[in-house]
């Protein structure tokens, strides 16, 4: 982890001045205000690396405007998130790499990362899409992708069913133990844990599938039950 990881436990979550990292930025500070923990405000530069044979690898340095346009979008980003909830801690930083690293290497095991769906511009969209697939896969901590906000809509806190997908791996343990203590802390009314099947080999041989065999139904709703219920009473 960088050296300039910040304090934890806290919620992180990255701006960019889209309608997303608005967002992002709102469901971010209302989870903060309910775990009682900072929230930390995130924009990233988005700086180029330079090379040199003196040196290595070095940020290029932002212009003073460029610089000044991300100020302005933290303070604005702190000062809505501070009318939505004034009991909020809040902290901005301003990062010259790339927003998913300015995240990854800031944010801990006990940590929150939140971000949008999608940026704007070029540079603004690392933020985007796949961003969150690349935070997700190495985070040490939790990733929450806030979707696009439809018109006005507030995005919703409401955790009225949880749904999480398990494979019997470590980490599908790990995301199940989450969605419990999160359906546990939220009052959720449910939470579905979900198991899918792709049919291994040799039952998916060229010659089976082309006439048309597959295996039982009753086969794979055995072998999902009880994949299901051993990883629930690990993590239970």
């Amino acid at each position: 982890m960088a050296d300039d990881q910040l304090p934890s436990p806290k919620v992180a979550v990255g701006v960019d001045g889209s309608a997303t990292g608005r967002s992002a930025l709102e469901w971010a500070t209302a989870e903060a205000v309910r775990r009682g923990v900072p929230l930390y405000v995130v924009h990233a530069l988005s700086m180029p690396l330079v090379m040199s044979v003196y040196t290595g690898p070095t940020r290029f340095p932002a212009s003073e405007e460029i610089a000044d346009q991300g100020r302005r979008i933290l303070a604005e980003a702190a000062e809505h998130a501070r009318s939505l909830r004034p009991e909020v801690d809040v902290q901005t930083v301003l990062a010259l790499e790339e927003p998913p690293l300015a995240l990854l290497h800031r944010t801990g095991p006990h940590d929150l990362v939140v971000v949008g769906t999608r940026g704007l511009g070029p540079v603004r969209s690392a933020l985007a899409g796949s961003a969150g697939v690349r935070l997700a896969s190495h985070a040490e901590c939790p990733v929450v992708v806030v979707p696009a906000p439809e018109g006005e809509t507030p995005p919703l806190r409401d955790f009225r069913r949880i749904v999480v997908g398990v494979d019997g791996s470590d980490d599908s343990r790990r995301a199940l133990g989450f969605a419990l203590h999160e359906a546990a802390r939220n009052g959720a009314e449910s939470v579905v844990v979900v198991n899918s099947w792709e049919v291994p080999m040799p039952f998916a041989t060229e010659s089976l599938v082309a006439a048309g065999w597959t295996p039982p139904d009753d086969l794979l709703d055995r072998r999902s039950e009880e994949l299901v219920s051993g990883v629930l009473a690990e993590v239970m």
